[in-house]
């Protein structure tokens, strides 16, 4: 709304001595506001890293329950939804699905939201959603080797081991010891029939002590390829 009088009327105007103030001048409330906010934020960040510390020992109720405490106080706080996503998933997918979905919708430029949506769409088996929030965690984030995984994996799911390999080769020059890195990138070699390959860098991994349970699970499956188990010549004799 405009407060200026007309041209008319502001000519036979004279402007008046200003009032004299009567009392104190109120400060303004912005100041006790923000130290209210800033308070409250650093009261949510302390629950959210002890709810991160139970989550760790395993004491997922605690954590649940500190989390919703946040979202009390602070509904839609991102971090909070994202933290009660994590210890949904693999218990009820549909539910940690729904909460990574509110945190993304929250802070929509964070790589891991995506990430952690994606894996979630996984679990649901609905893998083109799964597949276009992995690909824009990787777009916000090119070297995060989560994601990398994350979609190599998918691809090689797919039947498209093809698209799989360049995202492990990228991960492999990032980070060498991820222990998802190596596993990956064996099982897309071997679904192209490249065996050999495949066993070369499973045994790295073990030899490096890297993921080795599922080193050794994958080039078990390997050797199903390469060659006549030993029993069968017995067999045959």
């Amino acid at each position: 709304m405009n407060n200026r009088l007309p041209p008319a009327w502001s000519k036979h105007i004279k402007p008046g001595p200003a009032p004299k103030a009567k009392g104190p001048i109120l400060k303004p409330l912005v100041n006790l506001q923000q130290g209210n906010a800033q308070s409250r934020a650093q009261a949510d960040d302390a629950l959210l890293k002890q709810a991160y510390i139970h989550q760790q020992a395993k004491r997922l109720d605690e954590a649940q329950d500190l989390c919703l405490r946040v979202l009390a106080r602070t509904p839609n706080h991102p971090l909070a939804l994202y933290m009660l996503g994590t210890l949904y998933l693999r218990y009820d997918n549909e539910r940690a699905l729904r909460y990574f979905a509110r945190a993304v919708g929250e802070d929509p430029k964070n790589p891991y939201y995506h990430l952690s949506l994606g894996e979630a769409y996984v679990k649901v088996s609905e893998y083109s959603p799964a597949i276009k929030h992995m690909q824009y965690a990787l777009e916000l984030q090119p070297g995060l080797v989560e994601a990398l995984c994350a979609l190599g994996r998918v691809y090689t799911e797919f039947d498209k081991p093809d698209m799989a390999l360049p995202l492990y080769e990228k991960a492999l020059k990032i980070n060498r010891d991820h222990p998802k890195v190596r596993v990956g990138l064996a099982s897309a070699l071997a679904g192209m029939g490249r065996m050999d390959e495949a066993a070369v860098y499973l045994k790295e991994a073990i030899e490096r002590r890297i993921g080795v349970p599922a080193a050794y699970s994958e080039l078990v499956q390997t050797r199903k390829f390469t060659g006549e188990p030993e029993e069968l010549q017995s067999i045959l004799r």
